[in-house]
């Protein structure tokens, strides 16, 4: 008779461990799905707001004009 109520208390305790550490797991799973998603929103969320920069500004490009000096007269006398 004992041993039959001991091996039943290790099992049900063996299965509470268990169902803890799957709802730990579950809830880790979850964290880590939410996180990816927050990621997700907020990269499309810039991405959104470039293309619609990109719309409503015009395209401009500009240059900047570096005149090189002219030497002269520098291998004279050598």
């Amino acid at each position: 008779m004992h041993t039959v109520y001991l091996v039943f208390v290790s099992r049900l305790g063996a299965s509470k461990v268990s169902g803890t550490l799957m709802t730990i797991g579950l809830g880790a799973l979850a964290l880590l799905a939410g996180k990816a998603l927050m990621t997700a929103m907020m990269s499309l969320l810039l991405s959104g707001i470039i293309g619609l920069k990109s719309l409503t500004g015009g395209k401009s490009s500009t240059y900047e004009v570096i005149a090189k000096p002219v030497y002269a007269g520098h291998d004279e006398g050598y």
